[in-house]
């Protein structure tokens, strides 16, 4: 080879080894910052915190209610401890909840009450048969207001809310037929109830307690609507700390946490994200990524919950940035179809308020349902007019979208003579 010819065949493999160092140099780099995941933020860990320090599977309380359903003899704050250590103890006989009777209809279908009302002059045996149950609820809501409970993970077994409902029930026929006063025994039961809200650390507690109140306010209302009794003292609004779903939405990030952490774990997703998620199981899936992304839905419902109710359908109508990140293209689309619809459940506990709006007004209602003293706590486009139908008086309320077919809307109390 001729000496020029040489020196530019040189000279070009130089270059090209040149270039290919630096397409390669260039390559890591890219895979390097391709498959970076990024640091959560501050203000998301102390969340995260906030959760893990500041509760306990071992406070009395919720022991108590951990093991409510025990058998007759059986401690149920020891089954509890015993359900905390061991697991649910499936095998164990539990003490009878009677959920199939006529007393035991949901108060939002529109026949319920009414049945109730017109029946309690036969309530006397259900009462009896399930006094034990009657006795154990009662002893729960006595219990010291110790918070927080337990951190609901994953792998959660849920105490047996449903004895708590029954119990609500139960304590609420009790009222009606045999209490000398039961006005006063509904709004001291009312305000227990309340407590509930504030010592729920989990959305499933939280609704649970909202469930117990909602029912406690229709019987309320019908008992002084179907007797023309006029409200002694009027209820206040929901607090703060028991409008606030803050501590709900702390729980349920930190679940969707460990979600999101063994999403890589499973062998099926590592076969979905392709070649080298092995090695680099970050390339397409960034969990730090998606988890930022979900917190800013939930702080958006927390930060919500604690405005003014007036304000909450203008906040949450705000767009809320879920940042999604061209590469976390597995966590985009595991954040779009797993993502709650978390707002019904802020509705459902802001409908509170439009029951005590309208227990509060119930002289207005019993006088031919004058309505025009009555406003509506969300205001705006939520009219003040109280919608009467089939007995039911209802304030119009964003969460009415959410409502099930066959029911009444949860602002509504019943108006039966």
């Amino acid at each position: 080879m001729k000496p020029k010819k040489r020196w530019v065949y040189n000279t070009l493999v130089k270059k090209i080894l040149r270039l290919f160092k630096l397409s390669l140099v260039s390559g890591v780099i890219f895979i390097w910052w391709w498959h970076r995941d990024i640091e959560l933020p501050t203000d998301l860990r102390v969340w995260l915190i906030e959760v893990e320090s500041g509760q306990s599977a071992y406070n009395p309380t919720y022991l108590y209610l951990k093991g409510i359903d025990a058998p007759v003899g059986v401690n149920p704050a020891e089954l509890g401890l015993a359900r905390v250590e061991l697991g649910f103890l499936d095998d164990l006989k539990r003490l009878p909840n009677p959920q199939r009777s006529g007393f035991f209809c949901s108060v939002l279908i529109p026949e319920c009450i009414s049945t109730i009302f017109s029946g309690l002059d036969a309530v006397e045996p259900v009462l009896s048969e399930n006094q034990e149950l009657i006795n154990r609820y009662l002893d729960y809501l006595s219990l010291p207001d110790i918070e927080p409970m337990e951190i609901y993970t994953m792998d959660s077994i849920l105490p047996p809310f449903e004895y708590l409902l029954t119990g609500t029930r139960l304590y609420n026929l009790q009222i009606l037929s045999a209490h000398s006063n039961p006005q006063q025994a509904l709004l001291e039961h009312a305000d227990r109830l309340r407590k509930e809200l504030r010592l729920a650390t989990s959305l499933v507690h939280k609704m649970v307690a909202v469930n117990q109140l909602n029912e406690t306010y229709n019987f309320l209302a019908t008992y002084l609507f179907k007797n023309n009794i006029r409200l002694e003292q009027k209820i206040s609004e929901l607090n703060f700390e028991e409008a606030s779903l803050t501590p709900e939405m702390q729980n349920e990030l930190y679940m969707g946490i460990q979600v999101f952490n063994r999403f890589l774990d499973d062998p099926t997703t590592l076969k979905e994200l392709g070649a080298f998620s092995k090695y680099l199981p970050t390339l397409w899936y960034k969990p730090n990524m998606t988890i930022v992304s979900a917190y800013q839905y939930y702080l958006h419902i927390a930060e919500a919950s604690e405005m003014p109710q007036n304000q909450i359908v203008n906040a949450l109508n705000q767009t809320v940035d879920m940042q999604y990140h061209s590469r976390n293209p597995k966590g985009n689309k595991l954040l779009k179809a797993g993502a709650p619809d978390l707002e019904r459940y802020l509705f459902r506990l802001q409908d509170i308020n439009l029951q005590i709006t309208l227990i509060n007004n119930i002289r207005y209602l019993n006088n031919g349902f004058g309505m025009a003293e009555i406003n509506n706590p969300y205001q705006g486009e939520y009219q003040d007019k109280v919608n009467v139908n089939n007995g039911w008086g209802c304030l119009e309320s964003p969460g009415d979208q959410y409502g099930r077919p066959g029911e009444v809307n949860r602002g509504c109390i019943f108006l039966m003579r």
